[in-house]
Parts: structure tokens; C-alpha cells; sequence
């Protein structure tokens, strides 16, 4: 019986562990990890505006965070954006479909 690799690089790593779980010649939760990764590496957070000292952040965290330096006394809110060019979407591979593989997975466990 073979494992997953710790790293899987392309469409066809990730097909071929979904299918590995699918067979059972791995555990669903050795496959989950990975394409729960993916979902959650599609955001990153980008610099929105400065505050003032006792301004309140648009939104609460995640969505929103606030970086305060101590040398400047400067506070940045960035905001948590979904990026076209993550590696889910390089992959081919939608939101929808990384979600309904998770509750197959999970399903299968």
C-alpha cells in the first residue's frame, strides 16, 4: 500500500489521492488535509486603508485585521480577499467541487 505524499504538485496528485481515499488504500483523512489546504490558501490579505489611533477596523477578524507598529504609531487594516490566481483555481478546480470532495472524504470516514 502506498501514502500520499506530503506535497502534492499538480491536478493529477490531487485526483490520484482522491482516488486513493475513494479505494480505500488510504484513510479519507489523509486526503482531507490537502484539499482543505486549498481552500483555505485561496485568500491572502491586502492592505486597505490606515486608521487613526481609536478607529474601530471595518469588520471583525478574519475578514479584517489590524497591524499596529510601534516605531510609527501607525495602524493598517487589511482585509482578506479571495485571489483569482491561488493555487486552487491553477489547478482547475472550484470552491464547489474542493467542497463537495471534503464531504465526500468526510463522508467516507
Amino acid at each position: 500500500m502506498h501514502d500520499i505524499p506530503h506535497t502534492l504538485q499538480t491536478r493529477a496528485d490531487y485526483d490520484r489521492a482522491l482516488e486513493m481515499a475513494r479505494t480505500g488504500a488510504v484513510q479519507p483523512g489523509r486526503a482531507a488535509p490537502h484539499f482543505a489546504g486549498l481552500l483555505a490558501s485561496r485568500f491572502s490579505y491586502e492592505f486597505d486603508r490606515e486608521l487613526t489611533e481609536d478607529e474601530q477596523p471595518d469588520g471583525e477578524a478574519p475578514e479584517y485585521l489590524i497591524i499596529e507598529d510601534s516605531e510609527d504609531q501607525s495602524r493598517r487594516q487589511l482585509v482578506r480577499r479571495e485571489q483569482p490566481t491561488a493555487r486552487i483555481f491553477a489547478l482547475g478546480y472550484s470552491v464547489a467541487e474542493v467542497e463537495q470532495i471534503l464531504e465526500e472524504l468526510e463522508s467516507l470516514q
